[in-house]
């Protein structure tokens, strides 16, 4: 606060921090007339009042809002073998699907090398799959299933060799980071169908 010619000039942070209490001299051009303010003004009479008052801090901040962590809903995978003209599929081999059509999220993964699926968090899923055969080598059924974590977990056996097989199952995983796969269970090797897609599977969570 300076005083030149009568006048009280204040400052920026001064005029900024003491407006509440001085109200009642208040002049334009923020000057302030030595005749015009009273004594009830404590900021034209000390100037270490114009510090910031504690009373009336400067507002914080928003506090950043921290990401939504996935809880586990809303998570599904479409996948399907499309680009392989009548494959063989042997004993024992994971159906390795090529092509994702649909993905929601990224709760699950999937290794198109080795036709894995991994599910990053325990929960209740929803396991739909189709496959269209067309023969085996010598057996007269066929029998494929899901496999959890290198084990079998659902098979699903039919006295057919050629047509539509499919089957739905709910799948509990209690560990994080499952790994379900689609297999041939027949113990011996079975073709599909030429027609396109050869098989499908979805995977969507409850």
């Amino acid at each position: 606060m300076d005083t030149r010619n009568n006048f009280f000039i204040f400052n920026d942070d001064c005029h900024r921090h003491c407006r509440h209490c001085c109200q009642s001299c208040w002049v334009k051009d923020d000057f302030y007339n030595q005749n015009d303010w009273n004594n009830e003004c404590a900021c034209h009479q000390n100037k270490e009042h114009c510090r910031p008052d504690p009373v009336c801090p400067k507002p914080k901040p928003p506090r950043p809002t921290p990401e939504r962590v996935c809880d586990c809903k809303g998570i599904g995978i479409q996948a399907v073998l499309q680009n392989s003209e009548a494959p063989i599929i042997e004993a024992g081999e994971n159906i390795k699907f090529d092509t994702i059509l649909h993905r929601i999220n990224h709760g699950i993964t999937y290794d198109i090398n080795v036709g894995e699926f991994m599910i990053k968090r325990p929960g209740d899923y929803r396991i739909n799959w189709q496959i269209i055969i067309d023969g085996t080598h010598t057996k007269r059924f066929v029998n494929f299933g899901i496999k959890l974590n290198g084990k079998p977990y659902h098979v699903f056996p039919l006295p057919v060799t050629t047509g539509l097989l499919t089957s739905e199952l709910i799948l509990t995983t209690k560990n994080p980071n499952s790994v379900i796969a689609l297999f041939n269970n027949t113990e011996d090797q079975v073709r599909l169908s030429r027609h396109t897609p050869n098989a499908n599977l979805v995977i969507t969570n409850m």
